[in-house]
């Protein structure tokens, strides 16, 4: 006999079980901003459970509870959906942004002097330059620091947010429903006598900044920002871009005065690059 499996996949993998379904039982029982829960009727095969280890934390098991008892122990599923309503009712009050499409980060390295020294030597004796080096995962290994471990480390960013590309989207939720749906574009019209929404802009050039630089560019889910709020108005928000480099690039979110704050991101790292401005 079949084994009830409900699996709980990020919006941005559950594009493509949807596209690319593991099994022909595979039916939505829940889906919102958060997360979309799959039910299947399957036994635990060994390929189906290789297809759930394989996507890492994409993925979580809902029903059966652990991985023992996804081969062994189904739970009751009444346990399940009234874990599912409670989880829906946690979103009561709870205002949420999504940036959706291509994201940029430019992080400045922020460094000791003798920080500095040991990197430039890690650097040579791995013959890179060091630019090249930071974006290099052995470097970090090789330096051995234990407030350096990695690209992450290396300072806070400057430039980091969602371009502006026909990729890039905002979803505004409400207590767990869609209420408005974004292009960039709606906040960046310069051709309307009362724009839509408040915005600020703010403009960074790095042509005088001197120091070390890490670049990247990614594609999913680039943030997600959340606050309570007892009432939501659309005229409340507040979004914050940035001018850089002849792109806009949508930083970050307020709401009534509030910077919200950043909860999830869930992307693919599509290039990244280390550069220098002496």
């Amino acid at each position: 006999m079949s084994k009830l499996k409900i699996l709980s996949f990020t919006p941005v993998e559950a594009k493509f079980i949807k596209s690319l379904p593991l099994h022909h039982s595979q039916e939505i029982i829940l889906e919102n901003e958060d997360e979309c829960c799959l039910q299947y009727l399957i036994h635990s095969t060994y390929d189906f459970i290789m297809e759930i280890l394989a996507r890492g934390r994409k993925v979580k098991v809902i029903e059966p509870k652990t991985s023992k008892q996804l081969l062994f122990e189904p739970r009751k599923t009444i346990s399940l959906y009234k874990n599912l309503i409670f989880r829906i009712g946690m979103g009561v009050n709870k205002l949420k942004v999504d940036f959706f499409g291509e994201g940029i980060s430019i992080k400045k390295g922020i460094f000791t002097e003798e920080l500095f020294e040991r990197m430039q030597l890690t650097a040579l004796k791995l013959k890179q330059p060091l630019e090249e080096a930071l974006i290099d995962p052995y470097f970090y290994y090789a330096l051995k620091d234990n407030k350096v471990k990695s690209i992450e480390d290396i300072g806070e960013p400057i430039v980091n947010g969602l371009i502006n590309t026909n990729k890039s989207r905002i979803e505004i939720w409400y207590q767990g429903k869609k209420v408005q749906k974004l292009t960039m574009n709606n906040l960046n019209d310069q051709f309307l006598l009362f724009p839509l929404f408040q915005t600020i802009t703010k403009n960074i050039e790095l042509q005088n900044n001197l120091g070390l630089y890490v670049k990247y560019l990614d594609i999913g889910l680039i943030a997600r920002y959340e606050l309570m709020v007892d009432n939501f108005s659309l005229d409340n928000l507040e979004f914050h871009l940035i001018n850089y480099d002849g792109k806009i690039i949508l930083s970050k979110v307020a709401y009534e005065n509030e910077f919200m704050k950043l909860k999830k991101k869930d992307t693919l790292i599509t290039y990244q690059n280390g550069f220098s401005i002496f």
